[in-house]
């Protein structure tokens, strides 16, 4: 990746909600890479978390999940831009595959579901492994 390139990863919720299992996922891109890229976080996952946060009021360990996203989102706020809602309709995972796509963004998911959408229209896709160490793709970086 050359200087005059900035790679753009946009993250969805369920990438954050593995802060719980003291998974740092900013630091492990950026470890991975060797390179640090603009992270972008989308209303809607605002959003999606407010609505876990009242689909799951009765689990102690979900909300705690919510809030660690959340706390991890305010103490690294320098890493992240916001990229608002303007005319994105759908769910979540549909607004995130047409500005992935639109905007030729990398997707940063562990949504099996997503993986595979964001594959068949060819936008690039970064995951965790399941011990949460490694960054795989399915694209050269």
């Amino acid at each position: 990746m050359g200087p005059s390139k900035t790679l753009k990863v946009l993250v969805d919720t369920n990438i954050l909600l593995y802060i719980d299992h003291k998974i740092d996922p900013f630091w492990i891109v950026i470890d991975s890479l060797d390179y640090k890229p603009l992270f972008l976080i989308h209303e809607s996952v605002f959003n999606e978390l407010k609505i876990l946060e009242k689909r799951y009021c009765n689990s102690i360990s979900f909300q705690s999940k919510i809030r660690l996203a959340k706390a991890y989102l305010d103490k690294y706020k320098d890493m992240w831009i916001l990229v608002p809602i303007k005319d994105d309709i759908g769910s979540t995972d549909d607004i995130l595959l047409n500005i992935a796509e639109k905007e030729r963004l990398i997707l940063f998911t562990n949504d099996k579901e997503l993986k595979m959408r964001a594959i068949n229209k060819g936008i690039g896709i970064i995951f965790l492994t399941r011990k949460g160490k490694i960054i795989k793709s399915n694209f050269p970086i």
